[in-house]
């Protein structure tokens, strides 16, 4: 969620909201605390909380009489951002960066390449502006990249490792780990590239889009593999690839 900093919500500054909402202290609030973070008086806030609830932020305790809460918009409003950058530049980031994937992936000194990277947030949303272009991508280890066995959706950690990993799973993971650090830094083409783990796109929604696929690999394949982490983190079990 993107909110406008020189908007005023109710007739307070956005900010101001915001920064309420941040402190809503254990979901339920009554109208001295709420007068004394917003720092007017009482018969201010009385008149401030039903516009809120009109809104679609606050609504009543059930259990707590004279208590007041977020609702779900008004937990994401409390998390949402205050800068934004035009989509025209968005898409320029997007661009440059893919061009620096191509130049990684066919740069042989380097152990491993980019398998896939995924957009999600509000660059997938329509408008002018957007937040950050939130990305999460896959990296293989190119001396594996054409393995059946190394692409296949996951590895039970109590199963026997297949022949081609011999190394342990603790050094597996974080030889790939700082290899996906090092990678990311240098396809970060701007700071408003964020990149994030698989689990947040599954807060997503499913609301993705593949910006990249490596076009070494089968398509359906790497989705497939993809597909298989998703369900894994929603299940909240092991992945390798996490």
């Amino acid at each position: 969620m993107l909110i406008n900093p020189k908007e005023l919500v109710a007739g307070y500054p956005s900010l101001k909201i915001r920064k309420l909402f941040k402190v809503w202290e254990c979901d339920y609030c009554t109208v001295p605390y709420i007068a004394k973070k917003m720092k007017i008086s009482e018969s201010a806030t009385r008149k401030l909380i039903p516009s809120l609830i009109k809104l679609g932020y606050v609504k009543k305790a059930k259990r707590e009489k004279g208590c007041w809460q977020l609702t779900e918009t008004g937990l994401r409003y409390s998390q949402a951002k205050a800068s934004y950058i035009k989509r025209e530049t968005a898409d320029k980031i997007v661009e440059s960066m893919l061009k620096k994937v191509d130049e990684i992936n066919k740069d042989e000194s380097l152990d491993y390449c980019i398998l896939y990277i995924i957009v999600f947030g509000s660059y997938l949303k329509k408008g002018s502006f957007v937040g950050d272009v939130d990305v999460s991508m896959e990296i293989r280890k190119k001396d594996k990249l054409f393995s059946q066995d190394y692409c296949s959706k996951s590895y039970d950690p109590k199963d026997k490792l297949k022949p081609e990993l011999k190394e342990s799973l603790y050094d597996i993971l974080q030889q790939k780990h700082a290899w996906k650090n090092v990678i990311a830094s240098s396809i970060r083409c701007n700071k408003k590239l964020e990149f994030h783990d698989h689990n947040d796109i599954v807060s997503c929604a499913d609301n993705y889009k593949f910006l990249y696929l490596d076009p070494r690999m089968d398509e359906e394949k790497i989705r497939e593999v993809f597909k298989g982490q998703m369900e894994e983190i929603k299940n909240g079990k092991f992945s390798l690839f996490r």
